[in-house]
């Protein structure tokens, strides 16, 4: 049996949208009425779906054009329906939008399920500690250089937007290099809608166009682990794991990326 390095997840941030919707309809629903109330949550889910197309924008990854579309046809069917202020006697149309809000919320919750919709921060961390059992010489914030790759600048281009569209690492691009940010599910929000478009205070790993790698870990996540594991010996198995998965893709074998980062047997929601 696999003993897990980092500490359970108990962050609810990602219910936070949801939470705050249902607190809306209730205060609006008492304040206003139903109809308002209702048509407070079309609005809302149509904002929601604004945020997801500069998410997928940001990134190209599928899921959030899923959630776009799922946000947006729902959003609508809300507000044209008998409930929402914006009816018109007209049945067939709010009933079209529903139908088509409901099939992209259940492909929506497919990706979810299959981690196809799942930053893959939390499993990156758990695969980089399985092999280390020597917990001494704390956390240190400087970075660390690891590794040196043969690659091409197109190479790096296409690793960067394959590991951004599969959610495995949000990528910067900069002058010299390109670096990998590592994410975990509900600490992406600043991100991918662009509030924060810097690194210094998360844990990345970055390659230079002459394929010299580095990696950085935050404090933070450094201390989401259960013990004071080896710092170096931590920052490079997290940059072999980077080396593997570039060699992986040029090899044409992403999809072995995906696979090795499933082992972690992490839940689709953490």
């Amino acid at each position: 049996m696999t003993v897990r390095k980092l500490k359970p997840d108990y962050d609810i941030t990602g219910l936070l949208p949801a939470t705050i919707t249902l607190i809306l309809f209730g205060i609006v629903s008492i304040f206003s009425g139903l109809k308002w109330g209702i048509t407070v949550v079309a609005f809302v889910f149509i904002l929601f779906s604004i945020f997801s197309l500069i998410a997928y924008v940001r990134t190209n990854a599928f899921n959030y054009l899923i959630a776009l579309f799922a946000l947006l046809f729902y959003g609508i069917f809300l507000a044209i329906s008998q409930g929402g202020i914006f009816y018109t006697g007209n049945t067939q149309i709010p009933k079209l939008f529903m139908l088509l809000g409901i099939i992209f919320f259940v492909f929506l919750s497919y990706l979810l399920i299959s981690k196809k919709a799942k930053w893959r921060g939390r499993d990156i961390f758990e695969i980089a500690a399985q092999e280390i059992r020597e917990a001494e010489n704390g956390f240190t914030g400087r970075p660390q250089p690891i590794d040196k790759i043969p690659l091409t600048k197109e190479e790096l281009f296409g690793f960067a937007e394959y590991l951004s569209k599969n959610l495995v690492a949000f990528p910067f691009r900069e002058a010299h290099r390109v670096v990998f940010v590592i994410v975990k599910m509900g600490k992406e929000f600043s991100l991918v809608y662009g509030f924060k478009n810097n690194y210094d205070y998360r844990s990345w790993i970055s390659i230079d166009f002459e394929g010299n790698l580095t990696v950085k870990i935050s404090q933070e996540d450094y201390l989401d682990y259960k013990e004071n594991l080896t710092f170096d010996r931590l920052g490079k198995s997290l940059g072999n794991l980077f080396t593997q998965f570039f060699y992986d893709y040029k090899k044409g074998e992403g999809i072995r990326i995906l696979d090795k980062l499933n082992e972690a047997s992490i839940s689709p929601f953490s």
